[in-house]
């Protein structure tokens, strides 16, 4: 499996032509929080540098979003990595800012008075018109992500989603720790660094990461095509509580696992360094079926 050398990854998400900030005023770091109607949104798109994401079913027809901010966030669960330098604050007039397009609404940090970079629109989907809050135009960059969660000046975001659980999610990251809970509507999530623990009702789910644990527990046990592979590292695939060998190869360092069902639901688990584990007909924590 080739996979992007990690610190091609890091330079890629984090560049470092990060400009001073003015001095924030006293007291704590803010908690960001915005709700908006659901309607006609099928699919919500995170751009994520550095932090924890949580996603979870919602109970109404909104969508309702947290970000709580950490300075100077030292970062656990792979190696002790402190992201910028102690007493770093975020800027001043940080905001949660969303664009929407067709029925994807796609969603970051950034200040509000800096422009906003986006993915481009899919290729096969008719371009639509950006537009902020305020009405003005939104420049669209082809992977262009680094301005969209400003992480480079020592600080990180804790997100926390309530999503109803029809919607897809997808994020793309640099590093980060996420957990999926609930949602039915599909799963895709790329990351440099970090760690994907998801409990979903069923999938398809999609996951690549460059360092780090993937985790995926789905309440259906029937599949379409699953592909498993980590560079460094083991995979496992569990079906009604049972391990499944067939299609699993194993190497000095690398192992791989591929095969196909009767379904069309697909899963496709890919770490360069890390385990990947996908438990298909498992039980999933009280409280998180929708």
């Amino acid at each position: 499996m080739q996979t992007t050398p990690l610190y091609l990854t890091l330079v890629l998400l984090f560049p470092l032509a990060a400009a001073a900030t003015p001095a924030p005023a006293p007291g704590t770091l803010p908690t960001l929080t915005k709700t908006l109607p659901a309607s006609g949104i099928d699919q919500i798109k995170l751009l994520l540098s550095t932090g924890k994401v949580r996603v979870l079913p919602s109970t109404d027809h909104t969508i309702r979003l947290r970000a709580k901010i950490h300075s100077g966030k030292t970062l656990h669960f792979i190696f002790d990595w402190r992201i910028g330098g102690p007493g770093k604050r975020p800027p001043r007039d940080l905001a949660i800012r969303t664009r929407r397009g067709g029925h994807t609404l796609v969603i970051g940090l950034n200040t509000r008075n800096q422009t906003m970079q986006l993915p481009a629109p899919n290729s096969s989907s008719a371009a639509t018109p950006a537009t902020s809050e305020s009405g003005s135009t939104i420049t669209i960059e082809t992977n262009a992500i680094s301005k969209t969660d400003i992480n480079v000046t020592g600080w990180s975001a804790q997100w926390t989603l309530w999503l109803p659980p029809r919607m897809a999610f997808s994020l793309i990251g640099g590093v980060g720790e996420v957990q999926v809970q609930g949602l039915y509507g599909g799963l895709k999530v790329k990351l440099g660094v970090g760690r994907l623990k998801a409990e979903l009702p069923r999938g398809p789910v999609t996951a690549e990461l460059g360092t780090g644990q993937i985790r995926v527990r789905i309440a259906a046990s029937d599949y379409g095509n699953i592909h498993l592979a980590s560079g460094i590292g083991n995979v496992q695939l569990q079906v009604d509580g049972k391990r499944i060998r067939k299609g699993y190869k194993r190497n000095i360092t690398a192992a791989t696992q591929k095969l196909r069902g009767d379904a069309k639901t697909a899963y496709k688990l890919q770490a360069g360094i890390g385990n990947v584990i996908l438990s298909l007909g498992s039980p999933l924590t009280k409280g998180i079926e929708p």
